[in-house]
């Protein structure tokens, strides 16, 4: 009897177009593929410092190990690996813009203002 209803449920939600057909393909390969959609195509790309210094690694890397090659693509790997852990690491001494601290909609102040700069905050309001 149980079987009826499963049967029953199953043939309504295939009509309602719910009811998808197992994939043949493992989870992990979805979850692999979704991962990487993801990270290609997310819109938050964030450039960070170790990602930079960590590309011109390889292409230095890549010239040390290609460089009995005579090719003019190799020696600027070289050069673009070198200006890019030069770059990356002056990325990490650039201090990023001073945010405000809110809470409930208020500005949090940590400095502690005389009475002075208090009254003429209330006058500037």
């Amino acid at each position: 009897m149980t079987k009826n209803y499963k049967d029953e449920i199953e043939e309504i939600l295939n009509k309602a177009g719910e009811l998808q057909k197992a994939n043949k393909t493992s989870k992990h390969s979805d979850s692999f593929y979704q991962k990487l959609n993801k990270i290609l195509f997310s819109k938050e790309w964030k450039i960070a410092p170790g990602y930079i210094i960590s590309l011109g690694i390889a292409l230095i890397l890549t010239f040390i190990i290609l460089r009995n090659v005579e090719s003019v693509f190799i020696s600027i790997s070289g050069w673009l690996g070198l200006a890019l852990v030069v770059f990356g690491y002056s990325i990490i001494f650039v201090k990023p813009a001073k945010t405000k601290k809110t809470w409930r909609g208020r500005e949090i102040d940590y400095e502690k203002n005389n009475w002075i700069v208090n009254l003429l905050k209330k006058f500037k309001n």
